[in-house]
């Protein structure tokens, strides 16, 4: 019996944007998923104990408020509470959005890109108006920021136009491949390094910070606690499902095929993350950690072997893309760099402190064996 999962629901492939380094737009079909199959594919997750589900797009607020408010009827039948949303956030400042969210209990994550959104997203006054009117109602949400070639040396910059427009929760997240974009380059791993060991401590020297995911649930990841990103995990197979307007289910909404049939083909959540290609992509993690262990990756224990559909872009599911393991190892690298030169008896960030304490974290001593027992290099 599945116990958790997280439903990537596709709502739709229509979008209100045409960001420059989107992973989706190539693959629309500009369909809409209805309401019958929010009912089916509920339906599979009858028996699950713990049901995640995340309206996703393309964007998602371009369905309207009318369709949620039926979804959420629907959802409720089937004890589905814990409903995301994630958002460009161009819509959300209407009031027939903010009415609905002040009720609905769903959660939002709003895409922003800072100094960079009018080049790259587009529309910046109106997804800010949509982070004021949130904030002055007192909506909860967070928001993700997409790093690319084209603002990696501006990733500490970009985390004070998070705090100006008030957002307290951010993470940032490297471009995904698509045709469209591409990893970082190689050359360019030095860079966001440094400028993630450069907002880190950043971070660390703010009395009142914006909420950082990156590093407030890596830190006790990397300490032997809790989970980070999916693509950090090494167990997306197990975790989710996506669904397309369509109804064809496969594992993350960035798969655009490897689809294993649809909603109708299944009468449980179980026989989807047993099917051949969940269980081929289950298989093939344990190789790729196996490779990288042969190649002596000083942070396979942390990467897991890295994502599966990156790797798949690479040519060989068994083997880790590296392209993703330059952009892995800078994170790392240089989020070990600004714990190894914390000053923690001058750290004003009593969010981190707190974290530290809790984790039981021994700063040099930690750090330095860590480093000489792992020889790592950037």
């Amino acid at each position: 019996m599945v116990d958790s999962i997280q439903v990537l629901f596709r709502v739709t492939d229509k979008c209100n944007l045409n960001c420059k380094y989107c992973f989706a737009r190539d693959f629309s079909k500009n369909h809409d998923a209805s309401l019958e199959l929010v009912e089916k594919t509920a339906r599979l997750l009858k028996d699950v104990n713990h049901v995640v589900w995340i309206w996703h797009g393309s964007e998602a607020t371009v369905r309207g408020v009318d369709f949620y408010k039926e979804a959420d009827k629907i959802l409720a039948q089937y004890n589905i509470r814990e409903r995301n949303m994630q958002s460009n956030g161009v819509l959300l400042w209407h009031p027939e959005w903010i009415d609905y969210l002040k009720n609905s209990g769903m959660s939002i994550s709003i895409s922003y890109d800072g100094r960079f959104q009018d080049e790259y997203r587009g529309k910046a006054e109106d997804v800010e108006k949509s982070i004021k009117a949130l904030r002055d109602n007192g909506i909860s949400f967070g928001s993700i920021t997409v790093i690319g070639e084209h603002n990696v040396n501006a990733l500490s910059d970009l985390y004070d136009d998070i705090k100006n427009v008030g957002i307290a929760h951010w993470q940032f997240n490297t471009v995904f491949p698509s045709p469209r974009s591409d990893f970082l380059p190689a050359d360019m791993a030095k860079v966001y390094e440094e400028q993630v060991y450069k907002t880190f401590m950043k971070y660390a020297d703010d009395p009142n910070p914006v909420r950082v995911r990156n590093f407030e649930e890596f830190i006790p990841y990397m300490l032997g606690h809790g989970r980070f990103l999916c693509i950090f995990s090494g167990r997306c197979y197990d975790d989710f499902i996506s669904v397309t307007p369509d109804g064809d289910i496969t594992i993350c909404d960035r798969w655009f095929d490897h689809f294993v049939g649809t909603v109708d083909d299944f009468s449980s959540v179980e026989e989807i993350l047993n099917s051949d290609w969940f269980s081929e992509v289950r298989r093939t993690k344990a190789e790729r950690v196996e490779n990288c262990q042969k190649l002596n990756c000083p942070f396979v224990e942390l990467c897991n072997g890295g994502c599966p559909l990156n790797a798949l872009e690479g040519g060989n599911l068994s083997m880790p893309n590296e392209a993703d393991c330059y952009e892995r190892a800078a994170f790392i690298t240089g989020l070990f760099r600004g714990l190894q030169d914390l000053d923690l008896d001058n750290c004003k960030n009593l969010i981190l402190l707190s974290i530290l304490e809790r984790e039981g974290f021994r700063q040099n001593k930690f750090i330095r064996e860590y480093i000489e027992t792992k020889e790592m290099k950037a």
